[in-house]
């Protein structure tokens, strides 16, 4: 934690908002950046400012991306998914009603910020109004996380870490009885099929 810094934070977030899946989410950079700013390592206006810069980026580079690749490859994979140029046109014009809403819920959903940037691309959302929600929605992601970080302090980065040490081997066993339960289902169904 001690190494943590703002060029650190806008590589990690813009790569996360770009599409390119991270093993830790963006809040919990930002939260760190609020743990840091307690001990007066960290300007909060500076955060705010590298989030919103690395959202704004990262997101449309992922945009364009859908915007420009995603449809035609949806459209090809149409019959697997069940998708076709109508139901992607009832889609779009539900989100050109619904978008501002919905970009900023979707990005402010954990597991839904990148969904969210292909959606918007892929449907053809005006691209102004994307950004602007999108830079909205960073604000105050930035604003929420980071103001965790600042109000429940470094003892919550010991938790982290405490859950960090535990979390293979929680990992395992979760595994184990996961495997163990489809094992025990799989065993029943075949005594019942024999019956």
């Amino acid at each position: 934690m001690e190494n943590f810094n703002l060029g650190r934070l806008f590589l990690l977030l813009f790569l996360e908002e770009a599409g390119i899946p991270l093993p830790v989410p963006g809040d919990v950079f930002i939260f760190i950046a609020g743990t840091q700013s307690r001990m007066g390592k960290i300007n909060f206006l500076e955060v705010v400012g590298i989030v919103f810069t690395a959202t704004v980026l990262g997101s449309s580079i992922l945009y364009f991306i859908s915007a420009k690749l995603a449809r035609p490859v949806v459209l090809k994979l149409g019959k697997f998914l069940r998708v076709d140029e109508t139901k992607i046109n009832k889609v779009s014009r539900w989100f050109s009603q619904k978008g501002g809403t919905a970009i900023v819920i979707g990005r402010l959903t954990p597991g839904f910020r990148t969904v969210t940037s292909i959606a918007a691309g892929l449907l053809g959302f005006p691209y102004p109004t994307f950004l602007g929600f999108t830079g909205i929605a960073a604000i105050i992601w930035a604003v929420l996380y980071f103001t965790l970080g600042f109000v429940l302090g470094r003892e919550a980065i010991a938790v982290l870490q405490i859950i960090g040490r535990y979390f293979v081997s929680f990992a395992v066993v979760v595994l184990f009885a996961v495997l163990a339960g489809l094992f025990y289902l799989r065993k029943k169904r075949k005594q019942r099929l024999k019956v």
